[in-house]
């Protein structure tokens, strides 16, 4: 049972391009963590929405003493302060002592960006019968440069 300090840890909570886990150790090696994306458009007034592409989510959770099945979720804030519907990252099932350790890859699910600015992605973490919990955020800076058309 997750308590409100004794677990689960987040060790690391990111956006990044690549990741590499090692064949034989399994070790994870994030390659280019993003925390801002830049945008480039012809409008030189308003940045046209667009898809978050490419972004892959990796979250490493250490169990201390968590035990049980649980779901990882993000919950998106926009730059305005709107909170937008949770992102399903999946189950996770904390079986072994207190050193286990879960790491959670996910490309970036289907995201529209609609604001330039700060967005915020709460990592939720949420068990059958309890209420959500923020474990942490992430940042995601869309900074906007209008170009030239031609």
């Amino acid at each position: 049972m997750a308590t409100g300090d004794r677990g689960p840890y987040v060790q690391v909570a990111t956006f990044t391009e690549k990741i590499i886990q090692g064949a034989q150790s399994g070790a994870l090696s994030v390659i280019n963590m993003l925390d801002t994306v830049h945008v480039a458009g012809e409008d030189p007034n308003e940045m046209p929405p667009f898809q978050l592409e490419n972004l892959t989510v990796v979250i490493n959770l250490w169990a201390g003493e968590t035990r049980g099945r649980y779901a990882l979720k993000l919950r998106p804030e926009l730059p305005s302060g709107i909170q937008g519907d949770p992102i399903d990252l999946g189950p996770l099932n904390f079986s072994g002592p207190g050193a286990e350790g879960i790491d959670t890859i996910r490309p970036m699910p289907p995201y529209e960006v609609t604001e330039e600015g700060v967005h915020w992605f709460d990592v939720i973490f949420t068990g059958p019968g309890q209420e959500d919990r923020v474990l942490t955020r992430l940042r995601l800076t869309v900074t906007y440069q209008p170009q030239p058309a031609g």
